[in-house]
């Protein structure tokens, strides 16, 4: 996976893809434009599996307590 430094470099690249379409003052416009919207890709993908990751750990968690319990709730075989 790319590291933020390699999305930012990729982020200025796309800007001035997206810009060389553009004459004149839109050209900063549409520079800017697709950075935020990199950005805000970029910090919802990790917002994204950051929950993911939370939900997960939970469900494990969860099973592993109630792997315990239904192991202290049995009765000893004599």
């Amino acid at each position: 996976m790319a590291t933020f430094i390699q999305q930012l470099f990729i982020l200025i690249a796309l800007g001035v893809f997206v810009s060389n379409t553009f004459q004149g003052a839109d050209v900063l416009i549409a520079t800017f434009r697709s950075t935020l919207v990199f950005i805000s890709l970029l910090i919802g993908s990790r917002v994204c599996i950051w929950v993911y990751r939370i939900i997960v750990q939970r469900q494990i968690n969860t099973t592993a307590e109630s792997a315990d319990q239904t192991e202290t709730n049995k009765t000893p075989v004599i």
